[in-house]
Order: C-alpha cells, then structure tokens, then sequence
C-alpha cells in the first residue's frame, strides 16, 4: 500500500533555516503531553509537569519563537540613566 509523502524537520534543521532568514530564537517550549481535555487534570499536567526535563521530549508540541535578528532588546533602547 502506497504511502503519503511526509516531510519531518528537525529541531536543527529549523534552527538553521530560521538562522538563514536572519532570525533570532527567543524561547523554545514543550507542550501538549495530554492532548485530551480532562477538567484540571490536563491542564496542571501540560502547563506544569510537560516542561520538566526528560518529560518535555513525550510531549506532542514543540513550538519556537524567533524574531527578526537586528531588533534590539527593550533594554537597549532605553536611554541611559
């Protein structure tokens, strides 16, 4: 039986093509370990036990966040005092 054409990128992979498009990562995140909505349950689980080390690499989700790379910090842009 045929299969569909999938295409998977790595986490390198994206890193190098945001790089490439003169973007700056911010913040990378794992989330979504239980994707069904049990009240309470799901939530405290993927809001605060999916992140921890060694549980994040089960989780569904991952998701970065880039901007472009010549934007400053707020921090810079205040003046001196």
């Amino acid at each position: 039986m045929p299969q569909q054409h999938q295409n998977w990128l790595s986490t390198e992979d994206i890193g190098n093509l945001l790089r490439l498009a003169r973007l700056r990562e911010i913040k990378t995140e794992y989330r979504l370990l239980i994707p069904k909505k049990i009240p309470w349950l799901s939530s405290f689980i993927n809001r605060f036990i999916a992140p921890l080390p060694g549980i994040r690499r089960l989780c569904f989700c991952r998701y970065i966040v880039a901007r472009p790379a010549g934007l400053r910090e707020k921090k810079e842009l205040s003046p001196p005092s």
